[in-house]
């Protein structure tokens, strides 16, 4: 089956609202994404790949013309995952073998928060995804707080599959639920600016 893809609205995802979500455990709808998918791939390495971008053999969409951002137009996302399960689903860096690389590419919009420099506390979303394109790779304070959210929307069909009922109940509980990425992320900013990476190791 060919691979393919398609935009999904920010609003499936459900996350966390104030006042109080501690006490009142609120979730609702996303706002409107801050960026826009523009181009999605897929890979097969024989062992995994960080900063591949740096590799020269895959080329960035087209730039946006006049971009003068401070920070960098494309958010890239490499998520590392196992050919094989692991026995145990603790992963280091030096654990390795057949990978599959999921390459997501954001383009960010322009003018986020354009009077916040990233120094002060943040305010809104605009405030935090800027100050953490500006020094997440600086700042392991603010690095550590990088969670993401992972959505089967065919949970039924996977558990019907060959699955290991381990993994299928992990998806059960935490389908559609934010998780904290540390220590298994790594950052990498383009010399020129162009693009902010992530890659994301679950092997």
């Amino acid at each position: 089956m060919p691979a393919a893809w398609t935009e999904l609205g920010a609003e499936a995802f459900r996350v966390r609202c104030g006042p109080n979500y501690r006490k009142n455990g609120n979730k609702e709808p996303s706002a409107p994404a801050l960026g826009r998918v523009v181009a999605v791939d897929s890979l097969r390495s024989e062992c995994k790949i960080f900063n591949f971008l740096a590799l020269n053999h895959i080329a960035l969409p087209e730039p946006t013309p006049g971009w003068r951002e401070p920070y960098p137009e494309f958010l890239v996302i490499n998520q590392m995952l196992p050919v094989h399960f692991h026995n145990s689903f603790l992963t280091t860096e030096a654990t390795d073998g057949e990978t599959l690389h999921l390459i997501v590419y954001v383009r960010l919009k322009a003018a986020l928060a354009p009077n916040y420099s990233g120094d002060a506390e943040p305010r809104d979303a605009e405030e935090l995804l800027k100050r953490f394109l500006l020094r997440a790779d600086q700042d392991p304070e603010i690095a550590h707080c990088f969670k993401e959210i992972g959505v089967v929307r065919n949970l039924d069909d996977l558990i019907g599959a060959n699955v290991p009922r381990s993994l299928t109940s992990l998806f059960k509980k935490f389908n559609g639920k934010p998780v904290l990425t540390r220590p298994e992320h790594f950052f990498h900013r383009d010399p020129d600016n162009r693009y902010f990476a992530i890659d994301l190791d679950a092997h």
